[in-house]
């Protein structure tokens, strides 16, 4: 296994080398899964927890998992993004982490991820987020048609698609359990 993650950040290095660049983000949600393994064969490497609105993330999964060939239930959904944040708090506080939100990174982008970057020791550069857009261009595959959006500026519309995938009933049982979710404390603090 070391063997294969070695080859794979030099292949990650050399992309980013040739892109002259001098870091690399590699944002696999299921990754989430393996950090302590991540942290163990990538000596050196650091997390940006983002954490989203549990009812937001409901919503998403609900309606974009057909797209995957796959399906949430809205309780699926909120117990996925519970699991997550439970991890995430695990690893909140320990060095080279910083979790933040996602909703405060979309509205002040150069505030939150400034602070995110002092957190986990890297150099904060305007051209993080100005070149997003771009940089996801390259990224996103013609069959990633739900990724579209990152092409253009961040966005933050709280609960909009919430209202749209949920009636009522559901809507009331989804905040009810996210607002049961412990979740860390948030940068920018």
């Amino acid at each position: 296994m070391q063997e294969t993650a070695g080859a794979f950040v030099a292949a990650a290095d050399a992309v980013t080398v040739a892109a002259g660049a001098t870091t690399w983000v590699e944002k696999t949600p299921a990754n989430l899964y393996a950090i302590d393994l991540i942290e163990r064969l990538v000596p050196g490497a650091r997390f940006l927890h983002i954490v989203r609105d549990g009812a937001d993330v409901a919503a998403s999964l609900c309606s974009v998992a057909p797209g995957w060939g796959s399906s949430y239930t809205a309780d699926d959904a909120v117990d996925l993004w519970a699991e997550c944040v439970g991890i995430t708090a695990a690893h909140h506080g320990r060095p080279g982490h910083a979790v933040l939100s996602y909703a405060a990174l979309a509205e002040d982008p150069d505030r939150v991820l400034a602070a995110a970057c002092a957190v986990v020791g890297l150099p904060f550069t305007p051209a993080m987020v100005t070149g997003r857009a771009a940089a996801a261009q390259g990224l996103i595959k013609d069959f990633e048609a739900w990724k579209g959006a990152n092409t253009g500026p961040l966005q933050h519309r709280p609960r909009a698609r919430f209202t749209e995938v949920f009636d009522a009933a559901t809507q009331r049982r989804v905040e009810e359990r996210v607002a049961e979710v412990a979740v860390p404390e948030l940068l920018p603090g």
